[in-house]
This record gives C-alpha cells, structure tokens and sequence, in this order.
C-alpha cells in the first residue's frame, strides 16, 4: 500500500516542535562567528535550483534525492512506459563535491541530532503508527546513497537569499506554502537578522497536496539563531516574514514520492543503477 498522506489539519501547537540546535549539542562550524564560512562551502557544493513556490528572491541549493523529471535516469513500469527513478541530485552522488562533503564527521553529527529531535516530535504526536512506520521503512528499504548521512531523511535543501550581506533586505520573505511531497520535515536556521524572518504558522485548509486558503495567523515564531522546528508542512500552511540581515535555512525532510517508488517498485531497479555506478543514460527494464 502506498504512503497517502491527505489530511486537512486545524492547526495546533502540538504538531510543532520547537527548540535550539545548541542545547543539544555545540556544533562549533555553526556558531555566531562560523556559520557564515560553512553556509558558503555548502552553498558551492549543492544542486541549485530556482523555484518561485517561496518567493522570487529565495533560492535553493539541493542535497540528496530527486525524483524530478529529466531524460534518465528511468525504468519501465507496469504499464510498460518508462518513468523517473529516483537518484541523487547533481553533486550528491558518491565521490562528488556534495556528498564528500556531507560525509564529514561534524556534518553527521548535526544530521543524527535532527533525526533524534525529529524523532522524538513523532513519538509525542497522539497518531504516530504511520510516520514512525515510514521512518523504519526508509531506514530499511532505501539504500544510504539515497538519504542524508545515512538518516531518515531523503533530502536535504537549503534555503537563502541571494543578496545575504549583514544589512541586506529580503523585501517579500518566502509567501505562505505548503510542502506538498513532505511527509516530514525538520527545520534549522541561521543567521545573524537585525529584524523580522519570524517564521509564520496559518489555519489554511489543504486538501491532496493542495492550499485552499492561507487561513488565518495563527502562531509566529521569532527568528533565532539554531532554532529547530519541526512539523508536518504538507498540511500546515506556513510563511517567513521579510528580514533585514542574514538568514538561511537548513530544511530536512521525506518525501513522499520516495517511498512511495520504494513501496510500488522495490529495490531491483535501483540497485542496478548504483551498482552500475550511476550511468548517465541508465534505462532499467526488470
């Protein structure tokens, strides 16, 4: 069976989670006076893509797994047409910038507190079954090149503004979204932000990947330097106000159309293409 998630949450506090990366764990590249250094590093070694959904002025830079449309590399369904199989992103692959990077030791560890924080949130939700299901199907089912320093999470992007100077202006911050192929997604952001970048939560209605309406505000969460928030944002509809200063974000999540290629599919299609080393025209017919 595939994962469906298609709920319309009111929203309430209790889906959230919130604390700080640094009461749980000093990570020294991350600090007030280092972040900046290691936020570029990772901003020269990710995937970056332009995509409006947040606003004009927010970019991307992508680690991890896509599933998005590209000529390869594919295999042949059970309706015998040839669809995308999923993959690391550009500079993700094993040996490439992104993944070398993303192999050191500092970096694993930031990555294995999220998970437990994230894990944690789970744990405390009322109707936790499914998702820790899906987060022990992930760690069983999808191999390690697929997910973030060998984590639940499947992808990893981040977030900035490409203007980031210590008193630039982010005039229209991101505009209210909902992440619609996220199953569940954990938060960390940075920076040193004179004013305003407070992270905005709404009672919108969403329905089968879908925002209805923005809703109504219902929680704002001032902006903090290591601040981790946790969630389900395929279902909260949420925003960041405009900023002056410096701001980035760390978005780790599952996506949904991950597993569900996994669940659907199975692993066969998939193990051939890495053991093959990731060819670039890989076409994979059982």
């Amino acid at each position: 069976m595939l994962l469906i998630i298609d709920v319309s949450l009111d929203f309430k506090e209790a889906y959230l989670s919130r604390t700080n990366l640094f009461e749980h764990r000093n990570v020294r590249k991350l600090s007030p006076k280092n972040y900046h250094d290691t936020v570029q590093t990772f901003l020269n070694a990710g995937y970056q893509i332009r995509s409006n959904k947040r606003g004009e002025k927010v970019n991307m830079v992508v680690f991890g797994t896509s599933t998005g449309a590209s000529t390869a590399p594919k295999f042949r369904n059970e309706q015998g047409n040839h669809v995308m199989l999923p993959r690391p992103v550009l500079h993700s692959k094993p040996t490439e910038k992104g993944a070398i990077l993303m192999s050191k030791q500092w970096f694993k560890n930031l990555t294995t507190v999220l998970e437990q924080l994230t894990i944690s949130h789970v744990k405390k939700q009322i109707d936790n079954k499914a998702i820790m299901k899906t987060i022990n199907f992930v760690k069983s089912n999808i191999h390690s090149t697929l997910r973030i320093c060998d984590s639940c999470f499947t992808q990893m992007v981040i977030l900035w503004s490409p203007n980031e100077e210590a008193n630039s202006l982010n005039t229209s911050g991101m505009k209210e979204h909902i992440d619609i192929d996220d199953c569940l997604t954990c938060i960390l952001t940075l920076g040193d932000v004179e004013y305003g970048g407070n992270t905005n939560y709404y009672n919108g209605i969403t329905k089968s990947g879908l925002m209805k309406s923005t809703g109504s505000l219902m929680k704002t969460v001032p902006f903090e330097h290591g601040q981790v928030q946790i969630g389900n944002y395929r279902d909260i509809v949420h925003g960041v106000s405009p900023w002056v200063g410096q701001r980035i974000t760390f978005n780790y999540h599952i996506q949904i159309s991950v597993v569900n290629h996994f669940i659907q599919y199975g692993n066969n299609a998939y193990e051939n293409y890495r053991k093959l080393k990731f060819p670039a025209n890989f076409l994979y017919d059982g």
